[in-house]
């Protein structure tokens, strides 16, 4: 695996393929997608991959659950790990977003803290340790 860097927006904005690979790496992977008016990628479920997208350029909504919402130029949309969700083009013109799909992610925050606590108990002495200002739990809070 390589190192990629580039400008997203760039690479988003001027796509007109559904679907391009941009980078992968060994947990996750970076696609540019541009829908139609009127298209959709298609509902689906990533049982063990959380995805990111990025709206680039249009207007659109995301389908969770069953639940619409509106996406315009700038939103941020997380889906969690094995969420039904759809990308709908819902505008006039092109609808460009990027996507990042990141395996693992929970298990890689459980194994650090693990990995942090066994540090602290070993030098401390004290199973109840806290190093961090911080809670397990917090490390998998989705809103506040």
């Amino acid at each position: 695996m390589t190192a990629f860097s580039a400008s997203i927006r760039k690479l988003a904005k001027g796509n007109k393929d559904f679907r391009r690979e941009v980078a992968t790496g060994g947990h996750s992977q970076v696609v540019l997608m541009c829908l139609r008016p009127g298209e959709a990628i298609g509902e689906e479920i990533h049982e063990d991959t959380d995805q990111i997208f990025v709206v680039a350029r249009g207007r659109g909504e995301a389908v969770l659950d069953g639940v619409a919402g509106a996406l315009d130029k700038g939103t941020l949309l997380l889906v969690p790990a094995g969420m039904r969700h759809d990308i709908r083009n819902t505008g006039d013109k092109r609808l460009r977003i990027w996507r990042t799909y990141l395996a693992g992610c929970a298990h890689a925050f459980e194994k650090r803290w693990v990995t942090i606590q066994q540090v602290v108990v070993t030098k401390t002495g004290d199973p109840r340790a806290n190093p961090l200002p911080w809670t397990r739990e917090h490390l998998y809070r989705t809103s506040r």
